[in-house]
């Protein structure tokens, strides 16, 4: 997520985010995937999924379509 987020920064992640609201193209979200925290922009809407990508698009581990249910929560910057 560089520039926009250094490695090895903390951020603030709010779980409730989208308990009453769904989810947004362009923002920043925190899930679980492959068993490891991820960090990535949301890019596209597909009904249950949501594709997401790296601020840095020549650097950024591709993580493709990630289901709405292992979003952990929307990042506050």
């Amino acid at each position: 997520m560089e520039p926009t987020i250094k490695q090895g920064s903390r951020v603030l992640v709010w779980q409730w985010a989208y308990a009453f609201k769904e989810p947004k193209i362009g923002e920043i979200v925190i899930f679980r995937k492959e068993g490891e925290f991820w960090v990535k922009r949301i890019k596209e809407i597909t009904g249950d999924r949501v594709e997401v990508e790296g601020d840095n698009k020549s650097d950024s581990k591709e993580a493709g379509l990630v289901n709405k249910k292992d979003i952990i929560g929307k990042v506050l910057k």
